[in-house]
């Protein structure tokens, strides 16, 4: 097993770029990417880092930490695919680093190896859709997410519990905490909240066990809850500033409740730790080997500052994954937050395990040691080749069937002219492809003007239009199937379109998935 803390930390930090740097900019942008992506050109673009805006409609459904992260990446690497997917990338590998380094610290040196490596080889992180290797929130928020709730489980839980933390090392670690959980809300808003809400009740409850007093520790308290409160400031000041300067303008926003509870989902609601236990498995068996051996921990460990760190980060998950559920959410998905903190999990059960062995006689303990050295070896070889594999699929399937960028380029073809090029539910569903169309016409030295806008905001009302039609000459890209559509905005298009269609001619149309768009010529106006 290595030792050194930092040849540790060399090994997962290149096992983690050579699995999520090689490729990302092999495919066209596909799933959520673009909503990240265009809205970090446009803030570098109109130097305005504040409204996040999408082909200049505001565009409130995030935060803007996304946003930032790959207008920074933008900044020094070029625009492009592999900038803006280097963000999620690095993401895990910091992920997998801090994790290494307390499981070391609360373990000792080989666990946090462990821990590092169970990031890194996480399914849940790298199966398709590849979110480590993918320009979306998840692997920057869980990145987030998993400081700042480590964080607060080490100002409750300091290894030597009798030890008196002095005020420069609680302030360092509150700053550390405000770090991860002001990144967390301004990337994915309130989502990581269960966990860092598990985390202060686990390591109430740990602290209480070895003191019998955690009430009276008021700096533990401070340090712990007041980067949460700053956090959610910093959001609220956010959200103020953001509407303010969009006043009087048409906002997309997507409300949190169409996450939450509905009440024809009970049973998916009641199934929630069963599908997160399974979707994030293997690493989940390292929370599973900490509840199957938790009264020996508890009872007979001979570290009892390690002893609690294990059953903390046992609680922390449980407790996260029921406010998860206590909060109406139904798809394992959203509550993947929970499963970042599994492979630290995983470095707690590995000291649990050979802890255990150390029970057994010295046949039975070598004969333990050398059943979990072969599991591992097979384990972590699966996890290569699937990892390995998944990055090979992940961008093969994305360029090929779920990337809108090669009908973006083909319709780039038909932009002939500097001119407006107005858009509704394409944009809602598929904004790459204006984005490619955007830059095969760029490359042509043509101007040209992309916005969003839902073509329902141009219907008459009480003789006059909410907004006027676009000019004639401009271009509108219309989506035209038959599939439900997401917002608001939105309406079947025989109601929709048909007090604009005599003032359009068809230019071209093609398919996206499972999404048809055309491409017309504004012929005539109002």
């Amino acid at each position: 097993m290595i030792a050194s803390p930092i040849l540790q930390a060399c090994v997962v930090l290149a096992l983690a770029l050579a699995l999520f740097v090689p490729g990302l900019g092999t495919s066209g942008y596909a799933h959520a990417e673009a909503f990240r992506v265009q809205p970090a050109y446009e803030m570098m673009q109109r130097g305005d880092y504040i409204t996040v805006r999408l082909f200049e409609q505001a565009y409130l459904r995030k935060p803007p930490g996304m946003p930032w992260a790959i207008a920074l990446s933008t900044y020094i690497f070029g625009a492009g695919e592999f900038a803006s997917r280097l963000v999620s990338a690095v993401a895990v590998a910091i992920g997998a680093l801090v994790s290494l380094a307390y499981v070391n610290r609360w373990f000792g040196k080989p666990f946090g190896l462990v821990a590092g490596l169970a990031f890194v080889l996480a399914p849940a992180f790298w199966w398709y859709p590849p979110i480590a290797r993918s320009a979306e929130i998840e692997a920057l928020h869980n990145t987030f997410v998993a400081i700042g709730a480590l964080c607060i489980l080490q100002t409750f839980m300091p290894l030597r519990f009798g030890e008196t933390r002095s005020w420069l090392r609680t302030l360092l670690l509150a700053c550390a905490t405000t770090l991860g959980v002001t990144g967390a809300f301004f990337t994915k808003g309130p989502a990581g909240v269960p966990v860092f809400a598990g985390a202060c009740l686990a390591g109430y409850l740990m602290r209480m066990r070895a003191t019998g007093n955690a009430v009276s520790n008021v700096r533990t308290w401070i340090a712990a809850l007041a980067p949460v409160g700053i956090a959610a400031g910093l959001l609220v000041w956010w959200a103020w500033a953001a509407h303010r300067r969009v006043a009087g303008e048409s906002i997309v926003l997507e409300s949190p409740t169409l996450f939450l509870f509905r009440p024809q989902q009970l049973l998916e609601i009641a199934s929630l730790p069963v599908a997160v236990l399974i979707a994030a498995l293997p690493t989940s068996l390292g929370v599973l080997a900490i509840a199957f051996y938790r009264s020996g921990i508890a009872l007979r460990a001979g570290n009892p500052a390690s002893a609690r760190a294990a059953l903390a980060l046992l609680l922390t998950i449980g407790f996260a994954i029921l406010g998860y559920m206590l909060t109406g959410v139904s798809n394992n998905r959203y509550a993947l937050p929970a499963v970042a903190l599994m492979p630290a999990a995983c470095g707690a059960a590995a000291w649990v395990l050979v802890w255990r062995a150390q029970t057994l006689t010295e046949s039975a303990r070598n004969a333990e040691h050398s059943r979990l050295k072969r599991f591992a070896l097979i384990l972590v070889t699966l996890l290569l080749a699937g990892a390995v594999f998944s990055a090979w699929y992940g961008e093969h399937r994305r360029n090929t069937r779920t990337s809108g960028k090669a009908f973006g380029v083909e319709l780039g073809e038909y932009l002939t002219r500097p001119a407006e090029l107005w858009a509704d539910q394409v944009i809602d569903t598929r904004p790459e492809v204006v984005m490619a169309a955007v830059d095969i016409a760029r490359t042509h030295n043509l101007a040209i003007r992309a916005r969003w806008m839902p073509v329902s905001l141009w219907r008459r009302e009480h003789g006059e239009a909410s907004v006027p039609m676009p000019p004639v000459g401009s271009y509108v890209l219309l989506r035209t199937d038959d599939l439900p559509r997401r917002d608001q905005y939105e309406l079947d298009e025989e109601h929709e379109y048909a007090h604009v269609m005599p003032r359009l001619r068809e230019v071209h149309r093609g398919m996206v998935h499972n999404f048809e768009y055309r491409l017309y010529e504004v012929i005539a106006s109002d």
